[in-house]
């Protein structure tokens, strides 16, 4: 169980602040606009987001980011 959260390590630095704006309920064109990148991007880093992590949606992303976090701040 703890391997899973801990994917979260493999991710860019990129795909970790994207990570965090989804966890934060922001859309991917609010994510772009705020990053100065297009929406196309954001959705590209999406997809190696959820290559990586081995999950196929947002709910999952922001749950996996939740307990990486809460694991982090002890």
């Amino acid at each position: 169980p703890n391997a899973t959260w801990k994917r979260i390590e493999l991710l860019t630095a990129r795909e970790r602040e994207i990570t965090a704006l989804i966890c934060g309920g922001l859309s991917n064109r609010t994510i772009a606009q705020k990053l100065g990148a297009s929406e196309g991007t954001i959705g590209i880093h999406l997809h190696n987001i959820y290559r990586k992590l081995e999950i196929s949606n947002r709910t999952s992303l922001a749950a996996l980011h939740m307990r990486y976090m809460a694991a982090r701040n002890g």
